[in-house]
């Protein structure tokens, strides 16, 4: 990286001084980022240059989010695959979306992300569908860009995202986000409702 950074003077690089995680790391970057679009590139080296630019190509498009989805899911491992079905479904159930990856390298305009990444308490993988569904509820008129990338096998690599603990943490941080989202809106819809009944009564 720091030969890299000689090479050229755009990078630029962060160093956590200690682990802070995935989350907060990741909150890091977006709050330091200057450009127009930002995403995130982990660092499994499942992403080859092909299934970048399958994506990249349409950051000149002026698309306010670009969702892509794996095209070759075989790529990865059954269980994992199936993972990521029964989340995403999940998650579009709860939030009545239609988006068929919520984890994958979404591209984002950086100041959709920065306009609610603050407000973004979340310590485990499920910011990333957060910061998503967020965007979402909060922009309308969105300009949204779906589209499929390829990417290279990692069967043979474990995912510390896939235990028990980081589910319960997920499955936590999804609750709490649906009740700030969903559950609230509900929740002080039926108290004008009741607030009427009762003054039309009276």
């Amino acid at each position: 990286m720091l030969d890299l950074k000689k090479k050229y003077n755009n990078i630029k690089i962060l160093n956590n001084r200690k682990n802070l995680g995935f989350a907060k790391t990741l909150k890091k970057g977006f709050l330091s980022a200057k450009g127009d679009y930002c995403h995130i590139l982990p660092a499994d080296n499942e992403h080859p240059y092909l299934g970048l630019n399958m994506i990249h190509k349409f950051i000149r498009k002026n698309f306010d989010l670009i969702i892509p989805a794996v095209k070759n899911t075989y790529k990865r491992k059954f269980f994992r695959r199936l993972f990521s079905e029964i989340y995403s479904q999940l998650l579009n159930f709860l939030f009545n979306l239609n988006i068929s990856y919520f984890n994958g390298i979404i591209i984002y305009k950086t100041k959709l992300v920065k306009k609610i990444i603050k407000s973004i308490n979340c310590n485990s993988f499920f910011i990333l569908a957060e910061i998503l569904i967020r965007i979402l509820y909060l922009n309308k008129k969105i300009r949204i860009k779906f589209t499929t990338y390829l990417i290279l096998s990692q069967k043979k690599r474990n995912s510390n995202s896939f235990n028990f603990k980081s589910a319960m943490k997920v499955a936590l941080e999804l609750l709490k986000l649906y009740f700030f989202l969903v559950l609230q809106k509900y929740y002080f819809s039926l108290r004008i409702f009741l607030k009427n009944i009762t003054r039309t009564t009276i």
